[in-house]
């Protein structure tokens, strides 16, 4: 194993999983007894069984899409075995990086790994992360045409008795619009240097890093860019059988992932408002993906009350349905990954002793 792997794979150190697990479970608890009430919990009735099922059905959808996309965009160089363990590792990674820096760069290290070049990576991870920006800004545009402006983002008087006298609607307007338009300016540049001028970027990148206080950033910035022009030359010539596939399987990953929260809701009492539940969530994930904590952690645990309390009447289920959601859609990631990744790096790197000694008696 090399240093750059070395490197790489110590990001997943035990002590960095601990930390986002921790973080994650002290501001549920937070949550919790902010909200907590043992009168409204002791009112609270139990889950129904159709609409827990509706959740673990849409969360296997949700990774069969992600397997069938990751497979479909390497023209199926991944068995369904490796799609499974490149889509499990890279939310694992997901989970212990910043929203804002993902798990992006380390899945490129992943597809390389599983003897994809690294030209091909590089095209095959930035297609589906386009894909994912292209959602996320095509979506919100259509959600504001079908719901009413004035109820997407939540009054004062919706959420925790901790922010009651908080005014952040007019902030988080302010802040989902900054976030919206950095995501729809990343996706025009990126998407117009990978499918029109490969090399475009190149120029624009050359000028603003010769800035003196990003100049040392500008090889890294160099670098990226010539990622970018072999990724162009690899998806040049992809068929629309092949664009369907990739956009169809991501417009299956996202709803499912936020129908999740619409079933998780159901699942405690009525639901009218399954739409204006989905609109919020693109509010609220669009802000998410500019967090600076792993995963998200801390704020996604405070937004998810903040936006969707308004729906959970009984205000002693804010806590609990908050730990239920990041139980099914992020912890499980953080395990999971821990126990596959020792497997995977066994599996990927047993050939390449072998492969030396190879090299050495030929010499």
């Amino acid at each position: 194993m090399d240093s750059k792997s070395k490197d790489i794979l110590n990001k997943f150190k035990p002590g960095n999983i601990l930390i986002a697990i921790a973080i994650g479970l002290l501001a549920s608890a937070f949550i919790f007894f902010q909200s907590f009430d043992a009168e409204k919990f002791s009112q609270i009735e139990s889950a129904n069984l159709w609409w827990i099922l509706a959740i673990l059905l849409l969360i296997v959808i949700r990774q069969l899409a992600y397997m069938y996309r990751i497979r479909y965009v390497t023209l199926k160089q991944l068995s369904w075995s490796q799609s499974f363990d490149i889509i499990l590792l890279w939310e694992f990674a997901s989970a212990l990086s910043p929203t804002m820096v993902g798990g992006s760069a380390v899945s490129i290290f992943f597809l390389n790994k599983e003897k994809i070049s690294i030209g091909k990576s590089t095209a095959y991870i930035l297609i589906t992360t386009i894909l994912d920006g292209i959602f996320f800004t095509a979506i919100a545009p259509i959600v504001f045409l079908l719901i009413k402006f004035d109820v997407l983002f939540p009054q004062v008087n919706e959420t925790l008795a901790f922010f009651k006298n908080v005014p952040f609607q007019m902030p988080l307007i302010y802040f989902f619009f900054v976030a919206y338009f950095a995501y729809l300016i990343y996706c025009i540049l990126f998407s117009y240097a990978l499918f029109i001028r490969p090399y475009s970027i190149a120029w624009l990148f050359n000028k603003v890093f010769s800035i003196s206080f990003l100049s040392k950033w500008k090889l890294r910035a160099l670098e990226e860019c010539n990622n970018l022009a072999i990724a162009a030359e690899e998806i040049r010539g992809k068929d629309r059988t092949y664009w369907f596939h990739l956009i169809a399987s991501t417009l299956i990953v996202w709803i499912a992932r936020f129908l999740v929260i619409n079933a998780l809701i159901a699942a405690f009492m009525p639901v009218s408002e399954h739409l204006l539940i989905f609109g919020r969530q693109v509010i609220m994930w669009t802000i998410l993906i500019f967090t600076p904590t792993p995963g998200g952690s801390v704020v996604a645990e405070f937004v998810f009350p903040v936006f969707l309390g308004k729906f959970v009447t009984n205000e002693a289920l804010w806590g609990p349905l908050t730990f239920f959601w990041r139980f099914l859609t992020y912890y499980p990631y953080l395990i999971l990954g821990a126990f596959i990744l020792p497997r995977w790096i066994k599996r990927v790197f047993k050939k390449e002793p072998e492969a030396n000694e190879v090299s050495e008696k030929q010499t």
